[in-house]
């Protein structure tokens, strides 16, 4: 319950600092426009290589880089607990710092589902997408699974900067376009080296996508499930990274007595 209350506290501090750009007057205004505007820039280079597969294939990609671009905010927003003087705390505390972490940027997790699902909504029509829709309604668990797994992994990249606070900006923007880039966004995975493939592998967004791909294909229930339950078993595989990863840094400052550089 201890641990149930710390998220929950951490998930209010979250709230209140994303307040300013999350209100019902901000969000439909400032964030979805921007986020929507990145999902058509992206969807019309398929209009320009005038290939109907194409700009399918990039408007699903799309969909799902809506919410990513909230997700990939919980890095640099990792390390907001150093700036404001209170990660000795947080280390020092029974709960641990991954907890405050986790809860913290929950908000934005919850924001990038919310604006994926939008744009799947709202993109499609615009270009002349049309999805089955047995398959369209598996959006509604499935960019939730794959967003979760991918917040997993933006969690552990958010550790590793608290290593180098003033390095986050630069780790949120290579983390969120090699993602877009490798992941199968705009092309398949298999369109690159095999070595880059076998990286892209243990990106769970990789398999989240396949699984909303083969669902708005209207494929096998079965293969939908086996991506993406891959999705999630990789996306826990990072968390418990993350978690050696935060539990070695307040190791070593407790050691060293510098946790507050750590």
């Amino acid at each position: 319950m201890n641990r149930l209350r710390v998220l929950r506290y951490a998930l209010i501090v979250g709230k209140e600092e994303a307040l300013p750009e999350l209100t019902w007057k901000a969000w439909p205004a400032s964030w979805l426009p921007r986020v929507l505007a990145l999902a058509i820039f992206y969807s019309m280079v398929g209009q320009l290589i005038g290939s109907p597969e194409r700009v399918e294939y990039l408007v699903i990609g799309s969909g799902i880089v809506a919410g990513l671009a909230s997700v990939a905010l919980t890095v640099p927003q990792s390390t907001w607990d150093r700036d404001n003087g209170v990660y000795p705390l947080l280390v020092a505390a029974p709960s641990g710092l991954l907890l405050s972490i986790m809860g913290r940027t929950s908000v934005r997790l919850l924001n990038g589902i919310a604006t994926s699902l939008v744009t799947f909504v709202a993109l499609p029509p615009l270009f002349g997408v049309s999805f089955v829709w047995p398959g369209a309604l598996a959006l509604v668990p499935l960019v939730p699974v794959t967003l979760a797994s991918t917040w997993l992994v933006m969690v552990f990249v958010g550790s590793l900067a608290n290593l180098a606070p003033p390095a986050r900006n630069l780790m949120h923007n290579v983390t969120t376009m090699t993602t877009m880039a490798f992941c199968g966004v705009t092309v398949p995975v298999s369109f690159w080296p095999e070595w880059i493939e076998a990286v892209a592998n243990v990106v769970p967004l990789t398999h989240g996508l396949r699984a909303i791909r083969v669902a708005l294909a209207g494929g096998e229930p079965a293969i939908i499930v086996q991506h993406a339950a891959l999705a999630l078993a990789v996306g826990l595989g990072w968390l418990l990274v993350a978690m050696l990863t935060v539990d070695r840094m307040a190791s070593v400052g407790r050691a060293n007595g510098t946790i507050e550089f750590v």
